[in-house]
């Protein structure tokens, strides 16, 4: 599909990294936003924790995700939004989503609308298509700042830093108390190693969202990179006097204190968590760790235990008896201590509590080289590989990450819905598409009527096109959710690419009715009606689209298009003609525009604007090579003799090489009789795109008449194994074979052909003629008979030298005669009469 004043990506999605968001039961990103600054009830605060030990650390209370913008008249359309959002609240995104379709019904162009759709389909992993939402949330209202700030997200996460940059900024300019987006904006500018800019960034951050601790552990870890030990100190200290009960900010704080050997203020922070939280497991095990450092092993060994009963996963079949035994030994304590969960205390454990405060202050080497360490001696424990898998993922490992989930699965052997479901997700965001497949089918024996999961095996079976499977997983979707239109959507665009266009068409129409703005649809329905040769429909449904939008460009290049596909040029010139201010770097539209003043015979409009965009490319975008090549390439068509054709092309690779310039080259040289030159480009073209049939039969042809047979057979041979083109390389190395004496060879090689497609007209010219000059008559009179009973539409080769050779076969057999006599006819009355080529 061509789109050039309208851009928008396939549906793919990339893993959350350094701030991955909380994972909900259902497949997806994040089940929570949170509001951290109640003066700003617009904004959207995503949830920005601790990666796989998150769930170890108490969550923020979840405040209301409020809709005040929303200028709302329909009670029904206020419930059904306000649902909406409560779904989303919940992680229950597709229902969320149910509601909105609903509400789309009611009133299609409110803003808000899309935006909360954009944010249901960012949290199910959709992030392209959420992206999608919020253009048109933009598009319908250019000052909705949250837009341009949940829009910002998405484009971080998808590594399109520039661009979501520019919408943070942009979401400032209409709204500066957006206090989370100076908070991206500073994570893209310590990505860039911009400290001081971050810096300012995070304070002008915290300035509005004061409640906010992820920005105060941000700006102490940037004072940490900073050198500035005492700065991060006393950020954290001031988010928790901000703050005196978050856990986090005291956790972070204790952290820092225990690597400095502070242990006093260590202990401090610590029993501060514990009080607030007395069963938080972060605050059990880093004081436990504490206590063992000042070897207070009752202390510690008590808060490893009540750690366990916290979290029983913790330590599964850490123990074996004999260490039991020892710790038993050494602390006076009953083996019935260890019955909840066993164990193991000793250098394993050591090395794993360095391993989990470095990973809290994000020291993730030293937390890697301690969990490598373990992971040597100790391969049969899953939390080193939990705990390395986050940190995988936050350095974009995800592979990596993964593979050590999996390990750590293959461990436990107890694994949830969820757990699985979260390995399935990152297999496939890293598009190990078999994986993926194998955990989301394990998942489906657990929750059969989960729809998330066929959705995923939908997505996964479109990607590899088994578009048969795909269709059938998004039927199953479509069972579960019917109102779901994406799924519908996506459905339509697998059965199109499965040339199933008749019901496509129907999938399209469909989704239309609830969106007729809709232009990437419009465009999609116009391409499926041009496959079908409904040229006049196209046309009706884009003139409908212009009722609604009369600045599009893109739907007047479409109506262009088909006016020309109808071969009316002088309407498609009409409408090319309405985008021809824009024309400049959209060198397909300038092509089809050239070419439709071609077809109506005036080549010097033609030529004139493609000069015209190729002299703007010289003056400003010299750099652009193949701009300028492909541009040289266009011009070439507008040309008459082989010379000048020959000129543009040498231009058109001067800027870039390109098998098709060469190839296009070749084939003006061997016009002008150039054979060498013309071998050498095809050569070239060789070179450049191995195993294309037109090439390797160039060559062939070119061998052929510098009467090199060896290789012109060879040729032909490589041609042949093209399957679509096969019968025709067969063919024409057929042909040589009689002509450089080899009769019997040369005729099998003809019949084999016309095995391969009867309707080969060349194929049975030759083949008959052969047949009668070497007095095989009555295989003559049987094809000729054949051929007649199935000829093909049009002769694209010579067919003067053929009607002599037929005339020359009359003998007296009347029979026979009538037949060379029907032949003949049938070839002047058919033949385009064009010089012969040297493929068709």
């Amino acid at each position: 599909m061509r789109l050039i004043f309208f851009s928008f990506r396939n549906l793919s999605f990339i893993l959350f990294l350094s701030f991955l968001l909380v994972y909900s039961e259902r497949p997806v990103f994040a089940q929570n936003y949170f509001n951290y600054n109640p003066g700003v009830k617009k904004t959207f605060n995503s949830v920005l924790t601790l990666d796989t030990i998150s769930r170890f650390i108490s969550e923020a209370q979840v405040s209301e995700v409020w809709l005040n913008s929303i200028d709302i008249n329909s009670d029904d359309l206020y419930g059904l939004l306000n649902r909406a959002n409560d779904k989303i609240q919940e992680g229950y995104f597709y229902e969320a989503l149910s509601d909105i379709e609903k509400a789309f019904i009611i009133d299609s162009t409110l803003s808000e609308s899309f935006l909360l759709k954009g944010i249901c389909l960012m949290n199910l992993g959709q992030p392209d298509s959420a992206e999608v939402e919020l253009n048109n949330a933009i598009r319908i209202d250019n000052n909705n700042a949250l837009a341009y700030n949940i829009r910002g997200r998405i484009r971080l996460i998808s590594d399109q830093i520039t661009l979501s940059e520019n919408d943070f900024l942009h979401s400032l300019e209409l709204d500066n108390s957006l206090g989370d987006s100076y908070y991206f904006l500073a994570l893209i500018k310590i990505s860039e190693y911009e400290y001081v800019k971050a810096t300012k960034y995070l304070k002008r951050c915290i300035g509005l969202m004061p409640d906010f601790p992820e920005a105060y552990i941000a700006l102490s870890n940037l004072y940490k990179l900073q050198h500035q030990p005492h700065a991060s100190l006393k950020t954290i200290s001031e988010g928790i006097e901000r703050m005196p009960s978050n856990p986090v900010l005291l956790m972070v704080r204790g952290t820092t204190y225990l690597n400095d050997e502070d242990y006093k203020s260590a202990s401090t922070d610590f029993n501060t968590v514990l009080e607030i939280e007395p069963m938080n497991f972060i605050g059990l095990l880093m004081r436990g760790t504490l206590y063992s450092i000042k070897q207070e092993y009752n202390s510690a060994y008590a808060d490893f235990y009540n750690a366990l009963k916290g979290d029983s996963k913790i330590g599964r079949n850490f123990v074996d008896s004999n260490v039991k035994k020892q710790v038993c030994a050494q602390t006076n304590i009953s083996p019935n201590y260890f019955t909840y969960d066993s164990l193991r205390y000793g250098k394993y454990w050591s090395y794993y509590q360095r391993a989990l405060c470095s990973y809290l202050i994000n020291d993730y080497e030293t937390s890697l080289r301690n969990l490598n360490i373990i992971l040597v001696d100790e391969p049969q424990f899953y939390q080193p590989y939990e705990l390395r898998a986050a940190i995988h993922r936050i350095k974009r490992n995800p592979r990596k990450a993964a593979d050590d989930i999996e390990k750590s699965f293959e461990i436990r052997g107890d694994s949830s819905i969820h757990d699985i479901m979260n390995l399935a997700l990152l297999y496939y965001w890293i598009k190990d598409y078999p994986k993926a497949s194998k955990y989301l089918t394990l998942a489906i024996t657990h929750e059969p009527d989960n729809p998330d999961l066929y959705y995923y095996l939908a997505r996964i079976n479109f990607y590899q096109n088994n578009l048969e499977a795909s269709i059938s997983y998004y039927e199953k979707v479509l069972f579960y959710l019917p109102d779901y239109q994406d799924v519908l959507f996506q459905l339509a665009q697998a059965k199109n690419q499965l040339g199933n266009y008749e019901e496509a068409l129907e999938d399209y129409y469909k989704v239309l009715e609830k969106d007729s703005s809709n232009l990437e649809l419009t465009l999609i329905i116009a391409e499926v009606l041009n496959k079908l040769k409904l040229y006049n429909e196209t046309i009706s449904l884009l003139n409908k689209y212009l009722k609604l939008d009369q600045g599009n460009l893109d739907v007047y290049v479409y109506l262009g298009d088909t006016y020309s596909l109808l071969e009316d040029y002088e309407n498609a010139l009409i409408y090319y003609s309405k985008v021809e201010q824009a024309l400049s770097g959209n060198f397909d539209v300038i092509y089809s525009v050239a070419k439709t003043h071609l077809y109506l015979g005036d080549t010097l409009s033609a030529k004139q604007i493609i000069e015209r965009e190729l002299e703007n490319q010289m003056a400003y975008h010299y750099k652009h090579n193949r701009g300028i090549s492909t541009l040289h390439y266009y011009l070439s068509d507008c040309y008459s003799s082989p010379n000048e054709k020959i000129n543009q092309l040498s231009k058109a690779i001067k800027f870039h090489e390109s098998s098709v310039y060469y190839f296009n080259r070749g084939y003006f040289y061997s016009i002008d009789g150039l054979q060498k030159k013309a071998l050498k480009d095809f050569k070239k073209a060789n070179e450049l795109e191995a195993n294309n049939y037109f090439i390797l039969m160039c060559m062939a042809n070119s061998y052929k008449e510098a009467g090199d047979y060896s290789e012109a057979k060879k040729k032909y041979i490589d041609a042949s194994r093209v399957p679509q083109k096969k019968n025709r390389a067969i063919r024409e190395l057929g042909i040589m074979e009689v002509e450089t004496g080899n009769i019997i060879k040369g005729i099998d090689d003809l019949k084999n052909a016309l095995k391969l497609d009867s309707t080969d007209c060349k194929a049975h010219f030759y083949y008959i003629t052969y047949l009668a000059e070497h007095d095989n008559i009555s295989e003559f009179e049987n094809t000729i008979q054949e051929f007649l009973e199935n000829p093909c539409e049009e002769l694209n080769f010579n067919i003067e030298i053929m009607v002599q050779k037929l005339e020359s076969f009359r003998i007296n057999d009347k029979k026979i005669n009538d037949k060379i006599d029907q032949m003949i006819s049938f070839a002047r009355n058919n033949s385009s009469n064009r010089k012969a080529i040297f493929y068709e």
